[in-house]
């Protein structure tokens, strides 16, 4: 296969995995609607173990394994679970569009933590970016105004234990197959699941039409996270990385249609500054890369 048609499928999958994540933010914020965040939560985390341990097993990998408690895999299992809570809880309080505005900030900030954790060197075209970027997100959050909305904190949170994950992620050693890191992953949902039911003291039985959304969570959930590896490993990064921002196109049409959303005049703008800046950053990196590649087969004899 040429890599322009290795490029096109991965283009088309990573298109198809960003869709899958919206819709499945979409069933995610109409399930807590009538279930309680908590109870949704350890009812996903349950479902979500499930079917990893299945693709763990399938795919020949053991459940325990020592790797488990070296240090990257601790740092992203922590990141995980507080990206998880911040983005279940601002998914289930405030308006899609608004979350998914805000996740775009996750690229900018991955490449901050790396500048501090992972010692990589950032010339100052991104750094402008990634300032760029977090100036975006403040314009959505808008502290300190009287449409300031406390729960789109959460929002922030959960972009923030996102980051932790990916830092801890690149850490980790490529023996750690996706599917054991997931699988943990999902595992402590349900524990915090638990601990949000004792606070809210709240349950319910589930309905036909809530297990429904339920389950099109945990499957559309699986479906994207694999569709995006894939797509990933498929064709150029270059020419595939960039369609991530397509999540929010999609969101925004999905909170539109479904849930009314209409984002204010500063939720448009500082997702625009995050997208253009997220674009930059990459395009940025992508181009510092090439060169070194240049030179390095330049001085090759």
């Amino acid at each position: 296969m040429s890599a322009n048609n290795e490029n096109l499928n991965g283009i088309i999958l990573m298109t198809l995995a960003m869709l899958a994540f919206a819709i499945d933010d979409m069933f995610l914020k109409l399930l807590t609607k009538t279930v309680p965040i908590g109870q949704s939560m350890f009812l996903m985390g349950i479902g979500s173990s499930v079917v990893f341990y299945i693709l763990v097993k399938r795919s020949g990998g053991t459940i325990l394994n020592k790797s488990l408690f070296e240090f990257p895999m601790l740092l992203r299992s922590a990141g995980d679970l507080v990206g998880t809570f911040g983005m279940f809880i601002a998914l289930a309080l405030i308006p899609l569009t608004t979350v998914a505005a805000i996740m775009q900030a996750l690229p900018l900030l991955v490449i901050l933590a790396a500048v501090f954790f992972l010692n990589e060197k950032v010339g100052l075209k991104r750094w402008i970016a990634v300032i760029s970027g977090i100036f975006g997100m403040i314009l959505i959050v808008k502290p300190g105004t009287e449409t300031f909305n406390i729960h789109t904190l959460f929002a922030v949170i959960g972009v923030i234990g996102m980051t932790v994950r990916d830092i801890g992620s690149r850490l980790a050693p490529k023996r750690i197959k996706s599917e054991f890191m997931a699988f943990y992953a999902s595992m402590m949902v349900i524990p915090l699941g638990v601990l949000i039911i004792l606070f809210e003291k709240e349950l319910k039985p589930i309905t036909f039409v809530e297990g429904v959304y339920l389950i099109c969570l945990i499957l559309l959930g699986t479906f994207a996270y694999h569709a995006m590896t894939i797509a990933v490993r498929m064709g150029d990064i270059s020419a595939i990385a960039p369609v991530r921002y397509t999540r929010l196109f999609f969101a925004m049409i999905i909170g539109a249609i479904i849930f009314r959303e209409q984002p204010d005049f500063y939720t448009i703008i500082g997702a625009g500054i995050i997208v253009i800046s997220g674009l930059y950053a990459f395009l940025r990196e992508a181009k510092v890369r090439s060169s070194i590649e240049i030179n390095t087969n330049d001085q090759t004899p």
